[in-house]
């Protein structure tokens, strides 16, 4: 039903207008406590492939990927290896990447890498060159107050449909019941 859902829409847009915007100390601490997004940042020049090694080979493409001289010679490999795999070179900055894996970047130098998932498929990124990219507090601010405001609102949306569905009584009605369909409408 239409009116319905331009009512519903109405309603969550005004909850979430109640949501205060993060404070100048707020989006300071954010700053502060993620470093290696803002103060810290860097650009990564990567390649990221993922791999389907055949049963058994992903101990060997490990192997391979930390004696191969660059990348290029561990694609080769895998290439001369028949070892399925798709990659692609990626541009980022710290701030831009996931979270998890810009905290995992961190600490890898040039020609390191960084290997996920499992024995079936493997996520590997590798650093093919970096460079030193911070940002003010002043720059970042309104990418943090962006970000912050986001996960408020995020948190204050969840509480309010845990609210509502706290409230709300859900009366079935014949053929249904608790459990779905009546027992006597059943196919055998």
């Amino acid at each position: 039903d239409p009116v319905r859902k331009v009512l519903a829409l109405a309603y969550i847009n005004k909850q979430m207008s109640g949501v205060p915007m993060p404070s100048n100390a707020d989006v300071s601490a954010y700053f502060q406590s993620n470093s290696a997004l803002y103060a810290e940042r860097k650009h990564y020049e990567l390649q990221t492939c993922m791999v389907k090694p055949v049963a058994g080979k992903d101990v060997a493409v490990k192997a391979q990927l930390s004696k191969s001289r660059n990348f290029e010679d561990f694609e080769r490999w895998l290439r001369s290896n028949k070892i399925a795999h798709g990659c692609v070179p990626v541009s980022v900055t710290a701030d831009e990447a996931n979270e998890k894996v810009a905290l995992k970047l961190k600490n890898v130098p040039v020609g390191g890498n960084v290997v996920e998932g499992s024995k079936e498929q493997m996520a590997i990124t590798y650093v093919k060159a970096l460079r030193s990219e911070p940002l003010s507090l002043e720059q970042a601010t309104p990418t943090i107050t962006k970000l912050l405001s986001d996960k408020r609102k995020s948190e204050a949306y969840e509480k309010m449909v845990k609210q509502l569905r706290d409230k709300a009584k859900i009366e079935y009605l014949p053929p249904y019941t608790a459990n779905g369909l009546a027992p006597s409408l059943k196919a055998p």
